[in-house]
């Protein structure tokens, strides 16, 4: 009997020294004298102490950063809606060129938050010629419709504030360089690295150029005014 009482007392004791000992380290503390034994002072509480003697850090979730870099495929046909800079003369060598071109190409987008940079070319091919098409300064702001860790959804609005193309008549010496501008909206679907972005609203407005048809060469302004899809496959980095 008097055994069991003498074990009782003792874990009693222990109970209370691990109150005492969990109560000195939750209290407030302004130095390392205001706790004791093996507690610090750490962010106004006595905790204890690990590598150093300092209280060991919570721990901190940090967000994975966001994708910078876009690198991938382009596919954006260019239809006519109008166009008031030509004659349609059925003798122009690049009549055909006026109904619109087909461009496929390689595109580089930078940006990780809401402004995007874009820089695509393209080889191009209308009717009766062949050419390529520069777009060296697209801006874009996304704007994030949904977030996930390995899925995301955007909408890019973008703006196109000066584009080239050349193309040449297959046979026949004529050819035309001819500036542009553009906008669409932009749906970007990412899914791990994989990064889709599909625009079915676009249009590019051709302002001025400079026809090299034989036999005689001119410099043409007007708009011409075509409905612009487009179709982007690639990978983010």
């Amino acid at each position: 009997m008097r055994k069991t009482r003498r074990e009782l007392v003792g874990l009693g004791c222990l109970v209370s020294l691990a109150y005492s000992t969990h109560a000195e380290a939750q209290s407030p503390c302004h130095a390392n004298k205001d706790c004791q034994g093996e507690l610090v002072c750490s962010e106004g509480a006595c905790s204890p102490k690990v590598d150093g003697g300092r209280a060991s850090p919570s721990p901190s979730v940090t967000e994975p950063s966001a994708p910078r870099l876009r690198v991938g495929f382009v596919y954006a046909p260019n239809l006519l809606v109008s166009d008031s800079s030509r004659t349609k003369a059925l003798d122009d060598p690049l009549h055909g060129v006026a109904t619109g071109a087909h461009n496929l190409g390689v595109e580089v987008s930078l940006g990780s938050s809401y402004f995007r940079y874009h820089l695509a070319v393209a080889f191009s091919v209308a009717d009766n010629a062949t050419g390529v098409r520069i777009e060296p300064t697209t801006l874009g702001i996304a704007i994030p419709l949904l977030k996930r860790p390995k899925f995301r959804l955007e909408v890019e609005p973008t703006a196109r504030i000066i584009d080239v193309s050349y193309l040449g008549a297959s046979n026949d010496p004529g050819s035309a360089v001819t500036v542009s501008s553009g906008a669409d909206v932009r749906a970007n679907l990412a899914f791990g690295r994989l990064f889709v972005a599909v625009s079915p609203l676009g249009f590019d407005v051709r302002y001025a150029g400079i026809d090299a048809s034989a036999p005689k060469a001119r410099a043409f302004a007007g708009a011409a005014v075509y409905y612009r899809l487009r179709l982007f496959v690639g990978a983010e980095f």
